[in-house]
């Protein structure tokens, strides 16, 4: 009964609640969730863009994998893929999808569709972020690195950024040695950056994580030990020095995390 009335009911907050209830407590879950999907098979787009909806599609995916991961990543396509990549729910919906299947076809052409708009703004949106945080550790590499040059168009903005900063860091550890290093050398290359970074409450997420990335740290470190009277007073400054152990002592002397850092 609930399976045939699933259209009806995932897209409202009670109905939403019984069907997941009773997915839960099925004898055979997959069997419910591959009938659910037949009700909601041509309604995944609208379902994207609904907060209870979207909490089914998600229900029926954990059950059904990739198959059914495949056939949402199908149904989103242009300008509705991009929507529901800045959507509440349907950022979650996309998530999914590059979880489980990352290298089906369906799933790339859809992150596609998604890099073809305006990157940064995704990068910059309260959901659209999870997103490009997605794509950046389980996407495809050409996809990383399409990610990867979007962060040059204003790459000290983003770095600065409450949730495109914590992309820059995810793209230092996923991209390619080369991109990575390309990344850091554009931020450093700034006179003063990495200072001004480490002492912003956003920015020092990135010199932590250039500070990890192999090239890239024992310059990190020089710059950071150059001002490290500056960073001491600063609240950020001060614990990203305490964390990775950076004194004023010889530069030939390497970083370490403290213990329990």
């Amino acid at each position: 009964e609930i399976c045939g009335a699933v259209r009806g009911m995932a897209f409202e907050e009670q109905g939403c609640g019984v069907v997941l209830q009773a997915l839960a407590l099925a004898d055979d879950p997959p069997a419910v969730a591959a009938a659910l999907a037949a009700g909601l098979q041509d309604s995944i787009c609208e379902a994207c863009s609904s907060p209870h909806a979207a909490k089914v599609l998600e229900a029926i995916g954990r059950l059904l994998g990739a198959d059914w991961c495949i056939h949402v990543a199908s149904s989103l396509h242009g300008d509705d893929a991009r929507r529901v990549a800045t959507h509440v729910a349907g950022s979650a919906v996309i998530c999914q999808l590059l979880e489980v299947a990352p290298a089906a076809a369906a799933t790339a052409a859809l992150v596609d569709e998604v890099l073809a708009g305006d990157v940064g703004v995704l990068m910059c949106h309260k959901f659209g972020y999870a997103v490009a945080l997605a794509i950046a550790s389980s996407a495809l590499p050409r996809q990383r690195s399409a990610l990867a040059a979007a962060l040059l168009a204003d790459l000290q903005r983003f770095a600065r950024h409450r949730f495109a900063s914590l992309v820059v860091a995810s793209v230092f550890k996923s991209c390619s040695a080369a991109e990575s290093q390309h990344l850091a050398r554009t931020l450093m290359d700034q006179a003063g950056a990495v200072a001004s970074l480490a002492c912003h409450g956003f920015g020092v997420r990135v010199v932590k994580a250039m500070l990890e990335l192999p090239g890239a740290s024992q310059q990190v470190v020089g710059y950071l030990r150059k001002c490290s009277r500056r960073l001491q007073k600063d609240k950020f400054g001060a614990q990203l020095l305490q964390e990775f152990d950076i004194q004023c002592r010889g530069m030939e002397v390497g970083i370490h995390r403290c213990a329990g850092g």
